[in-house]
């Protein structure tokens, strides 16, 4: 922890989370360093700083559970064979959810506090603190067509899952946010 002039604490937490169903999933690692200063016993400084990094990926099928609930059980995810049937009017949660595509997103934010305290006298303080802060945000997105056979001839293209019939990858980077404040 330290000693009398300089104080240190640091943690780091980690988290990995997975979803009620396949393809999503949430992770996480954070980091925050603490350090107190006390040049007299007028004088002190702080300076903090902690990193958060976390990854989403999930799949094209936006909310799996919903469509569930949704699609009457009459209507077939895939054919016996394992081949991905028409579902309803070619709407087929199962199929994006299985062959769809994915997204991932990345996000990275830093801050810090570095701050000066003055104390004239007792229960009386001054302090001017630096509060930078800097966030990055990347994101990939790849959306896959599905092709529907027919039922009783496999090499007949009967359409696409959701009239989707182009792969699509989009990727973005981005700095979302760039804050300085000085309170005094």
């Amino acid at each position: 922890y330290g000693n009398k002039i300089v104080k240190t604490r640091a943690s780091v937490s980690y988290e990995n989370s997975d979803a009620l169903f396949e393809g999503r999933n949430y992770e996480r690692i954070t980091a925050r360093l603490r350090n107190n200063i006390r040049f007299s016993p007028k004088w002190s400084a702080n300076i903090d700083m902690s990193l958060n990094r976390s990854q989403l990926n999930n799949t094209q099928a936006s909310n799996v559970i919903k469509h569930a609930y949704m699609y009457p059980a009459i209507y077939l995810a895939e054919y016996p064979d394992g081949r991905i049937a028409e579902g309803q009017s070619g709407a087929n949660t199962y199929a994006i959810l299985k062959e769809g595509g994915n997204t991932t997103t990345n996000k990275t934010v830093f801050s810090g506090k570095v701050s000066l305290e003055f104390r004239p006298i007792e229960g009386l303080s001054f302090e001017a603190s630096f509060l930078p802060s800097l966030g990055f945000n990347q994101s990939k997105d790849f959306k896959k067509a599905i092709p529907i056979y027919d039922a009783y001839d496999p090499n007949l293209l009967i359409g696409y899952i959701n009239n989707f019939s182009n792969d699509f990858f989009h990727f973005d980077t981005s700095c979302f946010s760039i804050h300085c404040m000085l309170p005094v």
